[in-house]
């Protein structure tokens, strides 16, 4: 059965959003439920859902268009493509499907429990996780399969993950009330595309709220009050990159090297943080992220206010404020290195990262295969530190093919390849 369309108005356009920098609120309303995820399938088309509706941008969220569904939960959300997409209705177990773009919706199907999570692996291959199990479909969404059932009764979040067409990693967290209130989060991978799970870690008073993974064996997990995590061997065993107490709800990964939680970033892999400026607004109301581009992204959330409630589209322009030479960590390194750009090869943006052990002038260019300088990058005093730099290659008019960077600092000389591929 379609959904009634209670509202449909153009809420607003966002103006002179390039001239500001950092994050800034693109639109508050104090009288809307907090929206709790925003998923772009592209570039271009984005929805960002609250209870009972979504807002819809299709020029890469410049304007956005409240569509009200007033029986719809939405409380988790994905899309396949700017037309398909999948969320939830107003039974929250039950899976409602969009064919339009998010103009109607009808009801496909309704599992046993809360519905957590939805994941598109492909056109065909979707994961829906539940409060104690999950369940894929080969066709769409039209009909399901049990894969597993080991979820222990109060999860709550699930994340989902896909390094390529087999292997994929799936995290269960939840909390635990009996005897006493705690937290934990099993991690699980599959090998076979999602046909079997294997459980390859336990943690135990650790709350993932998101998990990401940037290859099969790197992987990066936001918590609750136990700060950022990383693993280096595929899930197995993972170690604190960041801590801080306070409830991070997402994580956001551009470019493998740039990190996002609330009201933090990490412009090199998690090695150094610094703050953002999100107005004054705790980081427990931010809920949802995603990037379009390694400079425009959006945060939404919201939560109480006093008897009401409020609901707000975060925006940036400019990656936050990670742009080009970002001075990030105050404590003295003891040696000076040059890490490999990444991506490598890359199109047409790269990072690279470099320490510096004392205060000195530094330059960093890049050379062609034949020796000739075609981009100055650093040329100043620095003091001692790690630094990241922003390589954009379409700024400098290259074409494809085998370039080198040198830094020099002092009597500090070091060179390393890299691959442009157009």
């Amino acid at each position: 059965m379609k959904k009634l369309i209670i509202v449909l108005m153009v809420l607003f356009a966002a103006q002179n959003i390039f001239a500001q920098s950092g994050w800034f609120v693109q639109y508050r309303n104090d009288s809307l439920s907090e929206f709790t995820k925003i998923v772009f399938p592209d570039s271009v088309n984005g929805y960002a859902f609250r209870p009972g509706g979504l807002f819809k941008t299709t020029n890469s969220g410049i304007n956005w268009v409240r569509h009200d569904f007033i029986n719809n939960n939405f409380s988790t959300a994905e899309f396949l493509n700017k037309y398909k997409g999948l969320s939830v209705g107003s039974n929250i177990a039950s899976l409602i499907r969009t064919s339009d773009g998010g103009l109607s919706w009808d009801s496909i199907y309704t599992f046993p429990n809360t519905i957590r999570f939805i994941k598109f692996k492909d056109s065909n291959t979707v994961f829906v996780c539940c409060n104690e199990s999950i369940y894929k479909s080969s066709n769409g969404g039209n009909s399901w399969n049990l894969v597993l059932n080991a979820f222990y009764v109060g999860s709550k979040n699930h994340s989902i993950i896909f390094t390529d067409s087999l292997v994929g990693y799936m995290a269960s967290p939840s909390e635990i009330f009996i005897p006493f209130s705690t937290y934990q989060t099993i991690v699980y991978k599959t090998i076979d595309g999602g046909n079997s799970w294997s459980n390859i870690s336990y943690l135990s008073n650790i709350y993932f709220s998101q998990m990401k993974f940037i290859n099969e064996n790197t992987g990066f997990a936001s918590t609750l009050y136990s700060g950022i995590l990383k693993t280096t061997n595929s899930g197995v065993n993972w170690f604190p990159i960041y801590y801080n107490s306070q409830q991070f709800n997402f994580i956001e990964i551009v470019q493998y090297n740039k990190i996002y939680i609330p009201g933090f970033a990490s412009p090199d892999g998690g090695i150094n943080w610094y703050a953002q400026n999100l107005n004054t607004i705790n980081p427990i109301y931010f809920k949802s992220a995603q990037f379009i581009n390694n400079n425009t992204g959006f945060i939404v959330g919201g939560g109480p206010n006093m008897s009401n409630h409020f609901a707000f589209i975060f925006k940036t322009t400019d990656g936050g404020g990670i742009t080009g030479i970002t001075y990030i960590n105050s404590n003295v390194s003891d040696h000076f290195s040059l890490s490999q750009n990444y991506p490598n090869p890359f199109n047409p943006s790269t990072v690279i990262l470099y320490q510096l052990s004392v205060a000195g002038f530094t330059t960093l260019k890049v050379f062609d295969l034949l020796g000739k300088e075609v981009a100055m990058l650093v040329n100043q005093k620095q003091n001692a530190g790690s630094y990241a730099v922003d390589f954009n290659s379409s700024e400098f008019n290259l074409p494809s093919g085998i370039y080198f960077y040198t830094l020099n600092a002092g009597e500090f000389k070091e060179t390393k390849k890299m691959i442009l591929i157009k």
